[in-house]
């Protein structure tokens, strides 16, 4: 790729963490003349107790340089950013926007006037926010992690990331699990696993003068290593099982500590050496006998490809993993030194047989290792990826140059017709985007009612994918208003009500929120199944009758409530009376009535529409 960018990385781990692809293939394409600027972690979840320590030392990276930005090398700067931890806060977020965009805009104009290229290994809404904002030539989503499946607090990321997804021009992707996933909201997924710099661990590897680390000289071989991060994702039983059962065995941990240890510190045999240098990788390996990926086989580990294994086999170690997908799969493809066990025994039995087949046959092994490990290294990688840049960018250019070509003749020779357009077409947007007409002609949808001094029970309608058309978005509000009548006592019990499903119940999610805002739980009922409107009122009907509710308030978005009105006026029993109550501030809506736009005409359009096949349904 002869062209050079500006490059904004937003990376899903710190500069200083374990030295990963973030950091490799960025110090790459700095070193090949790009300006890189490497934004670190800004989260995927809510700050918790437990993350005090980094976000500590994300304030003394922040204090220690100039606005959080630095730079370590030619070409290469470090942005630790001071923002909010909260990446689903939509009011927070926009401040975080504003902070970041202060630092981009500031470091993009202290640098080469080169075109800008998004680089993201992060998919939350702040980072769609700002690629959003920041006019770029190209925008990669190099999707590593499912995460999804990391932790419960990070499932709402996957929304933003099925946005990210689409509009990105190209998808990375380091497993096959993450390839199927993407390939379902777009057309073309480009796979490239995590490599490893092989030009540096051959140094090492071919060094007849590098000497055994210190911490290491006193451990008995062999020596049974493993390198990462010391995390949940670790089956510690099986590593305490092993090395009991193994005493002659010495078990080397090389990695930070993510997660409590305490199954571990007693064991005589297991070392935790604690997190190394980048350069002092290859030397601990060089003096160890086999490497293991003693993973849990969950769902999150289903889509990891664990960078170590090439690390593993470029020092010509052999390597024992648990039964993780890309493991076995890498084994079959390159035929090299894996075991996979399925249990515990077979784990030991596997690292007793690769030990003694070193004994017999050590030079043939570790060759064959070193041979497939640099048919993975990050050279061959980043120059596949350096040519999908430059293909796209080429495309695009010449689509620009085409396109304004091809226009100019054509106006050229229907220029009283394109005038003629062109003033049609404005005052047709003029009246449709920027006039009350929207607001005006929707009005009898709206249904204004008073409410009472109390009722039995706030009834809330799911948003499912709501009058966006995006799932998720909506029920928020709707929650809140409900808890909100709660908590001011107009009513002392709520019903959740619908049956759509995106990868969670929405039902339950709704629950989860009011419990969260303190409502007790004892007080909530949920109906699951509800596929629309009409079956919302039919199937909460048997919630209210079974309970003996007599006075009801109905919670939507309001303009949905002329609909729901009509049906529970078909369906409530004549001993029940009930109020309709519109969520207070739709966001979704507020520029309705001075900005309308696209998707608010197709709500509104679908309401007018589904009363009509109401009344032939009969369900009004």
């Amino acid at each position: 790729m002869d062209k050079k960018f500006n490059i904004i990385c937003f990376s899903t781990i710190d500069w200083g963490f374990i030295w990963q692809g973030h950091q490799h293939i960025m110090s790459e394409l700095a070193e090949k003349g790009h300006n890189v600027l490497f934004i670190e972690n800004m989260g995927v979840r809510t700050a918790q107790l437990k993350d005090t320590k980094r976000l500590i030392k994300r304030y003394k990276d922040w204090k220690g340089s100039f606005k959080g930005l630095r730079q370590i090398d030619k070409n290469l700067y470090i942005y630790s950013p001071l923002v909010f931890p909260f990446p689903y806060s939509r009011v927070l977020n926009r401040i975080n926007e504003r902070i970041i965009l202060n630092i981009v805009e500031g470091w993009l104009s202290s640098v080469e006037p080169f075109e800008t290229l998004i680089w993201t290994f992060l998919p939350t809404p702040l980072v769609n926010r700002l690629s959003s904002k920041v006019k770029h030539a190209c925008l990669i989503y190099y999707c590593i992690d499912d995460f999804f499946q990391s932790s419960k607090p990070a499932r709402k990321i996957i929304f933003s990331e099925k946005e990210l997804i689409k509009k990105a021009d190209l998808v990375f992707v380091t497993a096959h699990e993450l390839e199927r996933k993407c390939l379902q909201y777009r057309n073309e997924v480009h796979l490239f696993p995590f490599g490893y710099d092989d030009s540096f661990f051959s140094k090492v590897r071919d060094g007849q003068e590098v000497q055994e680390p210190l911490d290491l000289k006193h451990i008995p071989r062999p020596r049974i290593v493993y390198l990462g991060g010391i995390h949940k994702h670790i089956d510690f039983d099986l590593l305490v099982y092993v090395a009991r059962e193994c005493p002659h065995l010495s078990f080397v941990l090389i990695g930070p500590e993510q997660c409590s240890l305490k199954k571990l510190e007693k064991i005589p045999n297991i070392y935790m050496l604690g997190q190394k240098d980048k350069q002092e990788v290859p030397i601990y390996l060089k003096f160890c006998d086999v490497g293991i990926i003693p993973y849990l086989n969950q769902g999150y580990t289903k889509s990891v490809y664990p960078t170590k294994m090439n690390e593993y086999l470029a020092m010509g170690l052999p390597i024992v993993s648990t039964n993780i997908p890309e493991v076995i799969r890498y084994r079959d493809e390159m035929d090299v030194p894996i075991k996979i066990a399925d249990s515990y025994d077979s784990f030991k039995f596997s690292l007793t047989r690769l030990l003694m087949n070193l004994k017999e046959n050590k030079k043939e092994m570790t060759e064959l290792c070193i041979e497939r490990a640099k048919q993975h290294s990050w050279e061959n990688k980043i120059q596949k990826m350096e040519e999908l840049i430059g293909n796209f960018y080429n495309k695009r250019k010449s689509k620009v140059i085409n396109w304004s070509r091809k226009f100019e003749m054509f106006f050229e020779s229907n220029r009283k017709k394109v005038l003629y357009l062109l003033i049609f077409i404005f005052i047709n947007y003029f009246v449709l985007f920027h006039t009350t007409l929207a607001w005006h002609a929707s009005q009898f949808l709206i249904v204004k009612q008073e409410l009472g001094l109390f009722s039995d029970v706030v009834l809330v309608l799911g948003g499912g994918v709501g009058e966006s058309g995006e799932a998720g978005q909506g029920y928020q509000e709707r929650v809140v208003d409900a808890v909100d009548l709660y908590k001011k006592g107009l009513a002392h019990k709520i019903i959740f009500s619908s049956g759509y499903t995106y990868l969670f119940k929405e039902a339950e999610i709704m629950k989860d929120l009011a419990l969260s805002l303190g409502v007790a739980s004892q007080d909530i009922f949920i109906e699951d199944k509800a596929r629309n409107t009409y079956e919302n009122i039919k199937l909460s009907q048997e919630i209210i009758e079974e309970k003996g509710f007599k006075k009801i308030i109905i919670v939507s978005s309001p303009y949905h409530l002329k609909r729901a009105q009509l049906v529970a006026k078909k369906i409530f029993a004549t001993d029940k009376t009930f109020v309709v109550y519109p969520i207070q501030n739709s966001v979704f809506y507020s520029s309705l009535k001075t900005n309308p736009t696209v998707k608010q005409y197709k709500a509104l359009i679908h309401e007018m529409v589904a009363i009509w096949v109401y009344k032939f349904k009969g369900y009004i």
